[in-house]
C-alpha cells in the first residue's frame, strides 16, 4: 500500500522504497517515515506480512516481500528495500534467497536480530534462517 496517499500504486518518483515491518506489527508503524520519504521525492510503500506472529518461517514470509515486488513495481525497476526487525531478516532472506538482489538497489535493515546477539535468542530456532543472515551479502548490493 502507498501509505502516503492510501492506494496500493507507486506513484511515479525518481526512487521507490519499499519498507518491511517487524514480527506483530503491519505497516501502519512506517506511516511517519512514508510520509517523511514522500516530502524529499519517495514512493514509500509497504506491504502487511501476514501473519505477522512468528507462524510463518523467514522464506514464507520473504516470498510475500517477492510477490509484492512483483505486483506493484514494474518490472526492471530496482527499489531500496527497508527491514524492520523481523522484516529485517525477512528482507535480507528475500535478497540472498530469492532473487532480490535483481530487484533491490540498497538493502536497510534496522533493529534485526542476528545469529549472535541477545535478541536473536529469543527467535524460535525453527523460524531462524539456517545460514541466510550469517552470510555475507552479494557483490553489487550499495
Amino acid at each position: 500500500m502507498d501509505l502516503a496517499n492510501g492506494s496500493p500504486k507507486p506513484p511515479t518518483t525518481p526512487r521507490t522504497v519499499v519498507l518491511v515491518h517487524g514480527i506483530w506489527d503491519s505497516s501502519r508503524i512506517f506511516l511517519l517515515m512514508a510520509r517523511f520519504l514522500k516530502m524529499h521525492g519517495f514512493a514509500a510503500l509497504a506491504p502487511d506480512l501476514t501473519p505477522s506472529n512468528g507462524d510463518l518461517s523467514l522464506e514464507q514470509l520473504a516470498a510475500q516481500v517477492a510477490a509484492y515486488v512483483e505486483t506493484y513495481i514494474p518490472a526492471g525497476e530496482q527499489v531500496d528495500l527497508v527491514g524492520f526487525s523481523m522484516g529485517g531478516l525477512v528482507s535480507r532472506y528475500y535478497v540472498q534467497r530469492l532473487g532480490g538482489i535483481e530487484r533491490v538497489r540498497r538493502l536497510i535493515t534496522l533493529s534485526h536480530s542476528a545469529p549472535g546477539n541477545s535478541v536473536g535468542a529469543y527467535i524460535p530456532q525453527s523460524r531462524q534462517p539456517s545460514d541466510a543472515s550469517a552470510e555475507r551479502l552479494p557483490c553489487g548490493l550499495k
